[in-house]
């Protein structure tokens, strides 16, 4: 049951993330399955592990709220924050004129998505590990 809702969410996050990527100025007609592709890429890096790390009831402090407590809430809020900040990123070389391979839709986004997905691993091990350390001790 638990997959089969992993699955739906991911599936309809590939949607919303398709949608989303078109507004932000993706081509609409031109390369609708690049688009689409990416938009699945998203959604398998970011909207899937956070699904599988987090409670339904958590989603709401973690991203709205932005206050991950635990572990996990850290990981999946800063992995999925930096990767959609790499994709954003990796946009700003598409208008330039510069006629290169990799400046075609989407592969700058993708390989930014990459690096902003790995800054986030790192920044999750960094926060949760000086969290661990020097983290106020709950009297008992």
């Amino acid at each position: 049951k638990a997959v089969g809702y992993g699955v739906f969410v991911t599936l309809l996050a590939i949607g919303v993330l398709h949608v989303l990527t078109v507004l932000f100025g993706a081509p609409l007609i031109e390369k609708i399955p690049n688009t689409f592709l990416f938009a699945a890429y998203l959604s398998v890096l970011t909207i899937m592990p956070c699904f599988e790390s987090l409670q339904e009831n958590v989603w709401t402090k973690v991203f709205l709220q932005h206050s991950p407590t635990t572990t996990s809430e850290i990981y999946a809020y800063t992995q999925a924050i930096c990767a959609l900040s790499g994709a954003w990123i990796g946009a700003i070389v598409l208008p330039l004129d510069w006629d290169r391979e990799w400046q075609a839709w989407p592969i700058s986004c993708i390989i930014s998505t990459y690096v902003g997905h790995s800054v986030g691993v790192v920044a999750a091990f960094v926060w949760s590990s000086l969290k661990t350390l020097f983290g106020k001790k709950k009297s008992e």
